[in-house]
């Protein structure tokens, strides 16, 4: 799934519940993201990046005048307050505890920040 917001986007990517799928959808992400930065570098654009790993709901969302096909959920939540930290925390591209351990090669921690609509901390790493 894809959704435009703005000068935004989310990206959402299915992957079963299976460690080895859920790795290699990491490790796309991550290549995703390089790939991007690279092309878009020759351009003068930069942007930051959220990365988390966690189940959603998804669908139609709205009344029958007013449908929005979009995510909803703590994982969405996490991640979306996770790219709102990015700026103040780290810069570009941080990720959730949830998806350092599938890439704790590529993930730093930075800090541990309590956020909105979570009772404990949510630790941020900087990819």
């Amino acid at each position: 799934m894809l959704k435009l917001i703005g000068d935004g986007l989310l990206a959402i990517f299915q992957t079963p519940d299976d460690l080895t799928a859920q790795s290699a959808a990491a490790s796309n992400a991550l290549a995703a993201i390089s790939d991007a930065r690279a092309g878009l570098k020759e351009e003068g654009i930069a942007f930051r990046a959220a990365l988390h790993i966690g189940e959603i709901h998804y669908g139609n969302i709205g009344s029958g005048k007013r449908l929005d096909f979009t995510a909803i959920g703590p994982a969405v939540n996490l991640t979306s307050r996770l790219l709102a930290a990015a700026d103040e925390e780290t810069g570009d591209t941080v990720c959730s505890a949830a998806f350092q351990e599938l890439r704790p090669d590529h993930a730093e921690l930075v800090s541990e920040v309590t956020f909105k609509g979570f009772d404990s901390a949510q630790q941020i790493y900087r990819i």
